[in-house]
């Protein structure tokens, strides 16, 4: 019976070793979340705890330089964390290569070991008294006020250069309505894009989702010519579609209402469509209400919907542009400058074109077919500006930034896309 137990332990622990460096060895170095990988060292963790009495636990992991570790290894934890966050960005936003990384790891070895011989262990030692624990917290009070401020300012913008400061500020400034255009076209007061400029009479409108808007700031900048920006987030420029998330559920959606003053309007001859069309093709059960084509998928409900409307705008003589998307981006792109004094490098200004396409490869092929149907219809994509030969940029990597965050573009980044998009189509 001992000997049944001891074989039992010693497989236990031994599975339980294998569990727990098997989630070192398949981990990688990406930030995607992978449940089932932390899982297992947590299983392994816990047949150690449950085969405590194998021989490994007696005399392996209870021997004195292990129990040594375990003792030190949250300062150890608590050390390497801010050593090797300070190099990565100091290196673009990218950790360095290995050899800098085991050298940082035994400095926060060497500061973990100071800090547990000369603080932690005295304090330890020392009675609890009512000075030592208002020195304390004093200390834990000022830390905290310390990050909060540091966050406030959003970190010491002082530090950077004024080009570096003006790329990590960057945005998309175009305004979102004014009153001018609010009046003129009756826009919704829950519609969230409608502007024009002041007395004018737009001959073309740019109708859609935030995509819409991001675009309106290289439109103005570009084509020269007076326009009319109208749409509401979250929608695709469609009939029929309601995004739950942007606006209530009704029988009279704000982007059809924002179409029929479109359609309506004589004075518009040209029509641009454009939209992050993979929100509504790639969105979950409950996060759309439609009209109509409920039992199809949302790929085939968005190209009917797509070639109704474009029908319905051909129909009252206008001129139609669709815009094709930029791509989603994997990765941070204020990492792209070089901010920081210290710096050595930039971090990465590209990506596989590929890489986050989000079935838009599926979508524009959709797209082209029901363009092909009307011969009014040009179709322009926006990734050309942003892609090469399937490599894209974020930014110059010197002082500009094309996105502010992972799908919508800055002011230059618009500049950039629609200088791009008037080449390929006349509006």
């Amino acid at each position: 019976m001992t000997n049944l137990r001891e074989k039992r332990n010693s497989i236990g622990s031994v599975a339980g070793l294998v569990f727990t460096s098997a989630g070192i060895l398949f981990a990688t170095g990406d930030a995607t979340y992978r449940p089932l990988l932390i899982l297992l060292p947590v299983f392994g963790t816990l047949l150690l705890i449950i085969f405590r009495d194998s021989w490994i636990n007696k005399n392996v992991l209870s021997s004195s330089p292990f129990v040594f570790v375990g003792l030190i290894s949250y300062t150890w934890y608590l050390w390497h964390w801010p050593l090797l966050s300070i190099a990565r960005n100091l290196n673009g936003g990218n950790l360095p290569n290995y050899p800098t990384c085991f050298f940082l790891l035994l400095i926060g070895l060497a500061l973990s070991l100071f800090s547990y011989f000369i603080i932690e262990t005295p304090i330890r030692k020392k009675a609890i008294t009512k000075k030592l624990t208002i020195s304390l917290s004093i200390c834990v009070f000022c830390c905290t006020l310390l990050g909060l401020l540091v966050q406030s300012l959003d970190g010491f913008p002082g530090r950077l250069g004024d080009s570096a400061a003006a790329a990590l500020s960057s945005k998309n400034t175009f305004p979102k309505q004014n009153k001018y255009a609010k009046v003129k076209y009756g826009c919704p007061a829950d519609l969230e894009f409608c502007w024009a400029p002041e007395n004018s009479q737009p001959s073309l409108a740019l109708i859609g989702d935030s995509h819409a808007h991001h675009l309106a700031f290289g439109l103005q900048k570009n084509w020269g010519k007076q326009f009319l920006l109208i749409g509401h987030p979250g929608t695709p420029p469609v009939k029929g579609i309601i995004s739950l998330k942007h606006e209530k559920s009704s029988k009279q959606p704000l982007m059809g209402k924002a179409l029929d003053t479109v359609i309506n309007d004589p004075d518009i001859k040209t029509v641009v469509l454009s939209a992050r069309w993979h929100y509504f093709v790639n969105s979950k059960k409950g996060d759309f209400q439609l009209l109509d084509y409920k039992n199809d998928s949302n790929l085939i409900t968005l190209g009917k919907l797509l070639s109704q409307t474009i029908s319905e705008l051909v129909m009252h003589k206008k001129k139609v542009i669709v815009v094709l998307d930029v791509p989603q981006i994997p990765l941070n792109p204020k990492n792209c400058i070089k901010s920081r004094p210290l710096q050595t490098t930039a971090g990465n200004c590209t990506f596989q074109e590929d890489q986050r396409r989000n079935n838009d490869a599926k979508i524009n092929e959709m797209i082209g077919k029901v363009a092909k149907n009307f011969s009014s219809v040009t179709v322009v994509d926006a990734s050309k500006a942003i892609c090469d030969q399937g490599i894209c940029s974020v930014g110059d990597g010197v002082n500009s930034i094309y996105y502010h965050d992972d799908n919508h573009l800055t002011n230059k980044g618009s500049d950039l896309v629609v200088s791009k998009i008037l080449q390929q189509g006349k509006f």
